[in-house]
């Protein structure tokens, strides 16, 4: 179901919690929907009819055991490290070598000087573990990070990254077994940039 709809029958949380006394949801699978029910005061009742969306699931395709570089740290290390940065900033660039881990503004923009720089240095020593095998940089989306860590940090999870090199995707993984586990694969900006440059050639 698309999530727009669903959260615009819960749009204006102040508003639902002073008139709505309760909520009814109803999957209808004949229909292809779900019902959204607000029972408010005074008998007034709104009803939400949010459709199913059909689509192909998809499966990725990944295998950490092949990556060269994992790193495993304290979700609230990465909080602090990408708390720095702007809320305008789009994509993060970081730099691991054996000795340090560097967090930085990604610059796309051709006039250095127009843009904020951030950079943020951690320690091998601040991660749980630090395994780098080879000088390795990669740039992915910052708000893909912070979604998961919005998630993992309230309960003091470690967060994993496992990744080969610029160009190859960035496994973060969750695990708190056996409650659950989660893992976020993201595509490196590098990538998108040669087929970006590749597509203005041709």
């Amino acid at each position: 179901m698309s999530v727009t709809g669903f959260v615009n029958a819960f749009k204006s949380v102040s508003s639902l919690e002073r008139t709505v006394e309760r909520c009814k949801l109803m999957m209808d699978c004949n229909e292809g929907k779900m019902v959204v029910t607000l029972i408010c005061r005074y008998g007034i009742i709104k009803t939400f009819n949010i459709v199913f969306i059909e689509c192909e699931t998809l499966q990725a395709v990944y295998n950490t055991r092949t990556c060269t570089n994992h790193v495993c740290t304290p979700s609230r290390v990465l909080y602090e490290a990408v708390s720095n940065f702007r809320c305008t900033q789009e994509e993060v660039t970081l730099s691991f070598t054996p000795t340090k881990a560097v967090f930085k503004t990604h610059m796309d923009e051709p006039d250095p000087t127009k843009i904020v720089h951030t950079v943020v240095t951690l320690q091998p020593g601040e991660f749980e573990s630090y395994n780098i095998s080879k000088n390795t940089e990669i740039t992915f989306c910052l708000k893909e990070l912070k979604a998961l860590l919005l998630f993992t940090e309230p309960v003091c999870m470690c967060v994993r990254a496992d990744f080969t090199e610029a160009g190859s995707p960035v496994i973060l993984t969750v695990d708190n077994k056996p409650m659950f586990e989660g893992s976020a694969i993201s595509a490196d900006m590098w990538f998108f940039q040669i087929v970006e440059q590749k597509s203005q050639i041709l």
